[in-house]
């Protein structure tokens, strides 16, 4: 029976029997192959039963099905050791029955290597110049099956598994390279281990990760390029004999032992190359080296590639936030200036005919926009850098009397009334005054325009001791129509707003922001028709240390 067996991923070692007909795989637990890689797509692709053969179909996935690394398009025959890659998973395909006949038309991935014998098409086309013959010793393919295939020893791979594993995972590709680097620096004790990618804007290669961390290091661009223009693995010694590297024509500067070279095919581009050598120890890299670095190397091009796309995801997702934002600050700015507009307008005419009356009733137009303007500019200089609070001693009861002495009026006209209940033995603790009492007005404001619309409008206001009077805490809490539970996360996220051009989208997101720069937590509790309830929770400090 057929068989898929993974070899790298979150189901590295699973082996699955391929029964019936059409077996579907992806991360929808209804596939009859339930990958754990959030890398694969819901229904990613099948393998069904045509004629006696299997053949694998993409179910229009979001990044494709690879065939010994190249992309499939249409419906595409499998033969025995086949490679398949599905998002960051990599399987083979066995078909034991078939695998005699198969291996007998077709050199198999192991007879491929550089030492064992030769595909039939590098003996009538040499792979490698003649020119490079004396300096290169060996060489590998980077693409295709023989790229994962060798006779590696067992403690060989329990190395890959282990740099398997440990870059896999890793999202971050800055993050990613240097625990490669530092890895190989571990596994081939080389001088330097120099991983170079390639500038999607120039072309050029740049230096992306180094171990050890020295100044600029240079290598040979001559064999750098032809590993990667060809896709091939070199393992490169008898330099003192290459004139090309020489002082006069290689930038090493140095003359090195031996070397090996290998590039970082991805699925569609060669994205750079890891280069390792030795230049001060008589270090001689071997032939079963070249062939672990080889497979090394697929991986982390495969890592990278998931890499760039979770970095080219979030510069999306930035840019459209960024738009939302521009739209939504605008029409925020526009309804202001407005107001200014009018106001300046009346102003003048008063000023004009001397009318002050018609002056004093402008000016409190202009006041509030000014004040609108000058708040907006406040929120995002708060929100764009992290500060620390100018801490001083005060007591939370008498920073929500302030609170409610301002937002007083404004729940007379919105019809709400304000309860309060404060902790009379309430402690002092240190906190910055403004930045409080701000983030404390807008929780209250909002809580008053929520319920406004609300029978018998009410927000609770109340202050309390936690944990034996370590911490403190300020409740704020409406019977408004409450927050929908699949907006309540997205509320405290900058330029997110239910008010429409009302609103920047600000203000949660920095009374946030500066609660937690006390050290402290903003929780909300809230169901749909039931109201809402804020809790703002910080430590008591009786030093700003």
């Amino acid at each position: 029976m057929a068989q898929l067996q993974i070899i790298s991923g979150n189901d590295r070692n699973r082996v699955f029997d391929l029964h019936g007909d059409k077996v579907t795989i992806g991360r929808n637990p209804k596939n009859n192959i339930v990958l754990f890689d959030e890398t694969a797509s819901r229904f990613h692709a099948e393998i069904f039963l045509h004629e006696g053969r299997h053949f694998i179909r993409d179910l229009d996935s979001s990044h494709g099905t690879y065939i010994n690394s190249e992309r499939i398009v249409h419906d595409t025959p499998l033969l025995h050791d086949t490679i398949i890659s599905i998002g960051s998973t990599e399987m083979v395909f066995k078909e034991p029955d078939r695998a005699t006949s198969d291996e007998a038309s077709t050199p198999s991935p192991a007879a491929q290597l550089i030492g064992g014998a030769a595909a039939p098409e590098a003996k009538s086309k040499p792979l490698l110049p003649e020119e490079f013959s004396d300096t290169v010793t060996h060489y590998v393919s980077a693409t295709g099956p023989l790229a994962r295939s060798a006779n590696l020893s067992d403690a060989q791979s329990e190395m890959l598994i282990k740099v398997a594993d440990a870059i896999h995972s890793v999202l971050d590709r800055d993050v990613l390279l240097k625990i490669l680097a530092d890895m190989l620096h571990e596994i081939f004790t080389p001088d330097r281990v120099l991983i170079l990618l390639t500038d999607p804007q120039t072309g050029e290669l740049r230096l992306a990760a180094q171990k050890p961390e020295r100044e600029e290091q240079k290598i040979s661009n001559t064999i750098v390029e032809y590993a990667m223009r060809e896709k091939i693995s070199l393992l490169i010694s008898n330099t003192a004999d290459d004139e090309r590297f020489s002082e006069a024509q290689s930038v090493i500067r140095q003359s090195i032992q031996s070397a090996i070279c290998s590039p970082l095919a991805g699925r569609n581009a060669v994205l750079g190359v890891i280069y390792i050598d030795s230049r001060l120890r008589p270090i001689n890299f071997q032939k079963d080296e070249l062939a672990l670095l080889n497979i090394i190397s697929t991986h982390a091009a495969m890592s990278i590639e998931n890499a760039m796309l979770v970095e080219q995801k979030v510069a999306a997702e930035r840019l459209s936030a960024m738009g939302v934002a521009v739209a939504g600050i605008s029409h925020y700015i526009k309804n202001i200036i407005t107001g200014l507009l009018g106001s300046s307008g009346l102003i003048n005419m008063g000023l004009e005919s001397g009318d002050l009356k018609l002056v004093e009733e402008a000016w409190p137009i202009q006041e509030r926009a000014t004040q609108k303007i000058h708040s907006l500019v406040q929120q995002m200089l708060t929100l764009s850098k992290k500060r620390e609070p100018e801490w001083g001693t005060g007591n939370l009861n008498a920073l929500m009397t302030d609170v409610i002495d301002n937002q007083e009026r404004r729940a007379h006209e919105f019809g709400v009334v304000l309860q309060c209940e404060f902790d009379p033995d309430l402690p002092d603790t240190m906190f910055d005054a403004q930045q409080l009492h701000d983030a404390l007005l807008n929780l209250t404001g909002n809580a008053i325009e929520a319920c406004a619309e609300t029978e018998n409008a009410c927000v609770k206001l109340a202050t309390k001791q936690c944990d034996g009077g370590k911490r403190l805490a300020v409740v704020i809490e409406d019977n408004g129509p409450g927050i929908p539970q699949e907006i309540q996360e997205k509320i405290f996220e900058p330029f997110f707003s239910t008010k429409g051009a009302q609103g920047t989208g600000l203000g949660l997101a920095v009374t946030r922001k500066v609660i937690e720069e006390h050290g402290g937590s903003l929780e909300l509790d809230s169901e749909e028709g039931r109201g809402a309830k804020f809790t703002i929770l910080i430590p008591r400090r009786t030093t700003n240390h």
